[in-house]
């Protein structure tokens, strides 16, 4: 087991694993009030376990949409949750919803930044407007009319995620140019560069970098984003080789 390789210097708790398809859900919360933001599908890696990819909002029926959307927001009750944001990630076995866990925070792996390029809503601005007790956001978030979905738009994320035993060096680092022109491109982000060492990805900062694409659905956005990876080749040599 992986753990082994971790000394905490303490007591180890080892839970349950769950799988099933997995979501993470944004809410943001004003005087216990809590408004479900977006509901986003994740994509793992199987070997690493480390996220490869996101697709917001996620298609689920209205029935999917409730079950999740409930439990979240009963969780958060439970809580206490009164003012900010949340992150919480959830899957789906069969007929039934697990919470994995939660936290009194944005989301990561540039979620924040899917649901503003979906939606407009920057939860950083949000969330400073609340730390400065300025609340005019967050209310019309919160107690507005206004639906968060819009029909006929999606956008996905792929990660750059390299399929290496130990570590390497970067060669060389092609086809950004052309990923960037395709269509839909919102932004190619490559963290890395030529001569950079790269190692097996077990960490989320592991990868070396990410394309963002909308599209008119799921399928549609995460294809495009897919293929756009995949235009990238990013080539390595022996990290012993002179």
């Amino acid at each position: 087991m992986r753990i082994y390789e971790y000394n905490f210097g303490g007591n180890t708790i080892i839970e349950e694993y769950i799988s099933g398809d997995e979501f993470s859900v944004e809410a943001i919360s004003l005087n216990s009030k809590h408004k479900i933001l977006a509901i986003t599908r994740k994509f793992i890696n199987e070997k690493s376990l480390v996220e490869i990819g996101h697709v917001l909002p996620a298609e689920l029926g209205k029935d999917e949409q409730d079950k999740i959307e409930k439990i979240v927001t009963k969780l958060l009750d439970h809580i206490g949750v009164k003012n900010g944001p949340t992150h919480t990630e959830v899957k789906r076995q069969g007929n039934n919803v697990y919470v994995i866990e939660t936290h009194l925070r944005v989301g990561g792996d540039k979620i924040p930044l899917l649901l503003k390029n979906y939606s407009g809503i920057d939860l950083y601005n949000v969330y400073s407007e609340i730390i400065s007790n300025e609340y005019d956001s967050v209310n019309e978030l919160v107690n507005g009319d206004s639906n968060i979905l819009i029909e006929n738009r999606s956008t996905a994320i792929w990660f750059l995620h390299q399929d290496v035993e130990q570590p390497e060096i970067i060669s060389s680092i092609s086809g950004v140019e052309e990923a960037t022109q395709l269509v839909g491109c919102v932004e190619v982000n490559i963290g890395k560069k030529v001569g950079d060492i790269i190692k097996p990805v077990g960490h989320s900062i592991d990868r070396i970098g990410y394309v963002i694409f909308d599209g008119h659905n799921e399928n549609e956005a995460l294809s495009r984003a897919k293929n756009a990876a995949n235009l990238i080749n990013v080539k390595y040599k022996s990290n012993n080789d002179e």
